[in-house]
């Protein structure tokens, strides 16, 4: 939550979150509530906090996050979730024989809507993300394995269950929420690709069309930071309701102009967010920046910031490569090669062409080089580089193996290469 002060660290450390590299602060306790924050004196008067509803959606019925939860408690061997193990074939197929029922469970949950407790509070239990995100392992797990069996069409259809699971977490949900679904969907994408190769026409044709009804349950961007502007609020008056905690929040800002009220202070939140959520309704354009606030939000303002945007809008650009990828996949099996023009997918293969998420206006770029091709998006810059991948050699000062370099940030220069930015 923004006022915990997560999103701010959350900001510096996203690459590596994005990478699966770092895990999301606060993932593995159970019990995160914040330590109080050291207090100032206690005001002689204590400021009334101002009266602000605070809607509470009805979950629907059935629920697909009720599935997800019954499948992480059934899971009954978690050696998939340890990658130095080394595991024979036979160890592999007992771990899924074993978690045979969370796996039916995950697979019930695709059928609904996904809806998870709203966030209103300081007092969350933030392992739960955890939790979701190794059910993304196991889910990756048993795509690997099928994939070393030769089952590609079943490899196929799991690693699109995790990135099923992955973008129904953004339903509903803040900002936080939204950051552990877009790690989770990469988590499948990448068995995904492996299998690809492997299609027949019509596996590949499928999946594509299964791939783009997963991702049209994707929210916008804007009706994220909708949800994380009411989760902040929420929190916001739980905070204010403790005058030494509130006490202690006004000591560490910095505010401008007269001494700031409760009121105040939330309306000078909301008229960020306002700016931030109508920024999110355009294409992301680079550089973006944050929206300007007054320093003394300094604290709770990082909803704005561009590198929540491009993670976001990078993942929906991830997918639209991938179901270009997969019409490549059926016109080569088809056709014996891959096609000239991209536009030879469409309306055969593909019922339309992906549009690139960083140029709504035109589709994903395809490029035939002999027998093989380039696919990419322009990337954060806008700028069309003819398949340059983003390359930023100095990220290796975060991660040793180099992973990080191809790393998409609101600042890359370059475009987002199938194979080669994606994770």
């Amino acid at each position: 939550m923004i006022f915990s002060g997560l999103m701010p660290r959350l900001c510096r450390l996203l690459p590596a979150v994005a990478a699966g590299l770092i895990a999301i602060p606060g993932a593995q306790a159970a019990d995160t509530k914040p330590a109080p924050i050291a207090a100032a004196n206690k005001p002689a008067e204590a400021t009334p906090t101002p009266p602000i509803p605070i809607p509470t959606p009805t979950p629907p019925s059935p629920n697909a996050y009720d599935y997800y939860v019954r499948a992480i408690e059934a899971v009954k061997d978690v050696r998939f979730d340890n990658p130095d193990l080394a595991l024979s074939a036979s160890d592999k197929q007992e771990i899924i024989d074993k978690n045979a029922e969370a796996l039916k469970l995950c697979r019930e949950a695709e059928k609904y809507p996904f809806q998870a407790p709203p966030i209103r509070t300081f007092d969350i239990d933030f392992g739960s993300f955890s939790a979701f995100r190794s059910l993304g392992r196991l889910l990756r797990f048993r795509s690997e394995l099928q994939g070393n069996q030769g089952k590609w069409p079943e490899a196929a259809i799991s690693a699109l269950d995790a990135v099923d699971l992955g973008i129904k977490m953004t339903q509903n949900g803040p900002l936080i929420q939204t950051l552990v679904g877009n790690a989770v969907e990469s988590i499948g994408r990448k068995p995904l690709a492996d299998a690809i190769p492997h299609l027949d026409a019509p596996a590949a044709i499928d999946l594509a069309a299964r791939l783009k009804k997963i991702e049209a349950n994707r929210p916008s961007y804007a009706a994220v930071l909708k949800e994380e502007l009411i989760s902040s609020e929420a929190s916001a008056l739980e905070l204010m309701a403790d005058e030494a905690q509130w006490a202690g929040f006004m000591q560490n800002s910095a505010f401008g102009g007269h001494p700031p009220t409760k009121k105040s202070v939330l309306d000078l939140y909301v008229a960020y967010m306002s700016k931030a959520i109508e920024s999110a309704h355009k294409p992301f354009v680079a550089p973006t920046k944050p929206p300007v606030h007054d320093k003394g939000l300094d604290q709770m303002e990082a909803s704005g910031d561009p590198t929540f945007r491009v993670k976001f809008d990078a993942n929906r650009a991830d997918n639209a490569i991938m179901i270009v990828q997969l019409g490549l996949q059926a016109f080569r099996k088809s056709n014996g090669d891959y096609p000239d023009k991209i536009s030879a997918l469409s309306p055969a293969i593909l019922p339309e062409l992906p549009a690139d998420p960083f140029a709504p206006s035109t589709p994903i770029r395809y490029v035939k080089t002999g027998s093989g091709f380039i696919l990419y998006s322009v990337g954060p810059d806008g700028k069309d580089n003819s398949g340059a991948p983003i390359d930023d050699s100095s990220l290796n000062k975060i991660d040793d193996t180099g992973r990080l370099r191809h790393i998409v940030t609101a600042t890359s220069k370059g475009d987002i290469v199938a194979g080669v930015n994606t994770f």
